[in-house]
This record gives C-alpha cells, structure tokens and sequence, in this order.
C-alpha cells in the first residue's frame, strides 16, 4: 500500500496536495472543539475518555481533508474507530450498568462487527445507506431513547435529540458527490458540523445523567443527633 498516495474522496478537492480541502478541512476541527469541551466538563473518566477520542478525530479529520492521502485516511478512520469503541464503553457502562471489562469487550466487538458491514462490498450494495456506521449508530442511539423513555424520560428525550440531529446530518454525509455540480463545495462540511453537534447532545446527555445519578446518592455523613 503506498501510504503517502493522493486521494479525491470529496467533492471539494480539485487538486491533489495540501489546503485543496479548506471547508472540509476548518469544519473537520468542530470535533476538536466538542472533544475539549467535553473532556473539561467530563464528570468521570468514561466521559473525559470518550471526549479525548473525539478530540482526536477533529485532528484526524483536518489532517484527511487537508492532505487526503492514503496514510491520513486511515488514521482518520482508526480515530473514529477508537472513539466509536470508548462512546459505546460509556453508552454500556452508563445506560446498562455493566462493568468495565463486559463494556470494553461488548463495544469493540460491537464496533468491529458494523466496521466489517460498512466495508464489505455485498453488504453496501444490499444494503445501502443502512451499512454505514452512522447510519447503524443513529439506529442505537433511537432504541437507546426508545428503552429509556419509560425509565429515565429526560436522558430518553436528549438521546433521541442527538439522534435526530444526526440523522438529519447523514443526507448531508452521502450526498456529497452527487451535488458537486450545484454546490462546488460539497456538503461533507456540513456533516461535520452537524455529526460534531449531534456527539455534543450525546456527550452532554451522558454526563448529565451521571450528575443526576450522583445527586441521589445517599450522603456519606452521618445523621445528626436529634436535639
């Protein structure tokens, strides 16, 4: 594989070499942005965790679109790999309670199976949009939403906003070659902007929801002696 070997995946690029992608390139850092946001306000590590993996795919990301060669796609892939295993680690731990091993394990199985669908060729093709990792991920963000409703119906309400966000992004996310002859830009920017928005409505849910579980925890003081 020749690492260093220029690639046009995106409408925006003309020209192979550096800064050809300046839309997809700027737009690509709003994950950064939303990562260190999210890793300073994180309550617990799961969430500082899963922040840090998307502020890694915001450099990734600028990286891809403003060298797209084949090395700085991969890495783009890998980051958004990693942050797909740590946000389902934290979507485990916090929504169903499981330990940190069973977690880890169930996320990367989870994320390697679906990582496997969108790269197969049969499965693209039968398949379509529904293979696509984001596509998938919308999906178990609504049954997330839909299990919780009963249970917990304001974290149910803030999952299914990040998912509704996202799925009004995903459009965007395929559309981009189709519509280079009416916008030269593309739209692969947008679905930055707005897959970034999504992981903040879900990073935020998330946390807050360990803020509330820790606000009903029983205080460790001792009852004061009746007078």
């Amino acid at each position: 594989m020749q690492w260093m070997q220029a690639v046009d995946g995106y409408c925006e690029r003309l020209a192979p070499g550096f800064g050809a992608e300046p839309f997809n390139t700027l737009t690509g850092l709003a994950f950064l942005g939303v990562g260190i946001f999210a890793f300073v306000r994180g309550p617990e590590g799961d969430d500082r965790r899963a922040a840090a993996a998307l502020a890694l795919v915001g450099i990734a990301s600028a990286s891809q679109h403003g060298f797209s060669v084949v090395l700085t796609v991969w890495a783009d892939i890998a980051a958004n790999l990693i942050y797909l295993v740590l946000l389902g680690v934290l979507i485990l731990r916090r929504l169903v309670g499981v330990g940190a091993l069973a977690a880890g394990v169930g996320a990367f199985c989870a994320v390697a199976l679906v990582f496997q669908v969108s790269q197969s060729g049969a499965l693209r093709q039968a398949f379509g949009v529904a293979a696509d990792m984001f596509f998938i991920l919308m999906l178990v963000l609504f049954g997330a939403a839909l299990a919780l409703r009963a249970r917990d119906p304001a974290t149910a309400s803030r999952i299914a906003l990040s998912a509704a966000v996202l799925a009004a992004g995903l459009p965007f996310r395929f559309l981009d070659p189709a519509l280079c002859g009416v916008w030269p830009f593309g739209t692969h920017g947008i679905w930055h902007l707005i897959n970034a928005t999504s992981a903040a409505l879900l990073l935020s849910a998330l946390a807050r929801l360990s803020a509330d579980r820790s606000t009903d925890r029983p205080s460790d003081r001792p009852p004061a002696l009746a007078e």
